[in-house]
């Protein structure tokens, strides 16, 4: 395993961690809440539909209930066993980093609007020259690569 991360490009890797960093978040904050709302959608009875048509009885309907529930149930499972794991990788370099480190990294690197002001708006929340948010920025990707996967 070792060799691998040789090969790795380490720089875009810690750039798409930070980019993922909201997104797995979200995912360990709502899953426990999708995966109630499955279950009791799964335990609740079906209700007949008033159409005013006759309707024709499906035998299977509470199976087929039950098993789309389950596999809903298993995607998210999956989908929240990945994200804690993300979080058990990322979350530990990220915490290391400074509040500082961690703005700089966020507004350009995170955000949506990646180069478009950062300097700026950096500037102007952290009351920084353009020297020292450009000196942050050019020292805490490479402080991020270490402690995400090393020398």
């Amino acid at each position: 395993m070792r060799i691998a991360w040789k090969y790795i490009d380490k720089p875009k890797a810690a750039i798409a961690a930070i980019q993922d960093y909201d997104n797995q978040r979200a995912i360990i904050n709502t899953t426990p809440e999708e995966v109630k709302a499955v279950f009791d959608k799964m335990a609740a009875p079906m209700s007949a539909r008033l159409t005013g048509m006759p309707g024709a009885r499906n035998p299977q309907a509470f199976e087929k209930k039950m098993v789309d529930g389950m596999d809903r149930m298993d995607l998210l499972h999956e989908r929240y066993g990945s994200a804690a794991e993300y979080m058990a990788w990322f979350g530990p370099a990220w915490e290391t980093l400074s509040d500082r480190e961690q703005a700089v990294l966020t507004e350009f690197y995170a955000s949506d609007n990646l180069h478009s002001g950062a300097s700026a708006r950096l500037q102007s929340r952290l009351n920084f020259s353009q020297a020292q948010v450009d000196r942050i920025r050019s020292k805490a990707p490479s402080r991020l690569i270490v402690l995400l996967f090393g020398r």
